[in-house]
């Protein structure tokens, strides 16, 4: 069996795993029509969940943990409370629901005019996958 690692431009590992060494070329192609880049020397241990490719380096590498802070999790449902979430990679995306938001300067305010919890999530290809919540009440 042959460990392979598939990754995108942006060096997140979309796939690992493994496979007989008969089918290679079948899966490089259709890993590479999908836009990927497969590699097989060196692949084995890395995980979608834990790492990321550096193609410059020409290794994987382990993600890193994010140190966010939120200075208010809890805010009023009025339209004008902000919470602050700083800590965040430069850039990077905040996504809730279908929204994204896009962060240039490594935090992200939120204001809300409806109560409820709202989850946050953080994907980027060289962090941990992180969630969080703001509630407003």
């Amino acid at each position: 069996m042959i460990n392979y690692i598939a990754y995108n431009a942006e060096g997140r590992i979309t796939i690992a795993g493994n496979f007989h060494p008969d089918v290679l070329a079948t899966v490089t192609e259709q890993l590479e029509s999908d836009g990927l880049t497969i590699i097989t020397e060196s692949a084995g241990g890395l995980s979608p969940i834990n790492h990321w490719y550096d193609e410059a380096a020409g290794e994987g590498k382990e993600k890193t943990p994010l140190s966010l802070s939120i200075n208010k999790p809890v805010i009023i449902a009025d339209n004008s409370d902000v919470a602050t979430v700083s800590g965040l990679p430069i850039p990077c995306t905040v996504h809730h629901d279908n929204t994204q938001y896009l962060v240039t300067d490594g935090s992200f305010e939120f204001t809300a005019d409806q109560p409820g919890a709202y989850l946050f999530q953080i994907d980027e290809p060289m962090y941990l996958r992180e969630e969080f919540t703001i509630d407003a009440t």
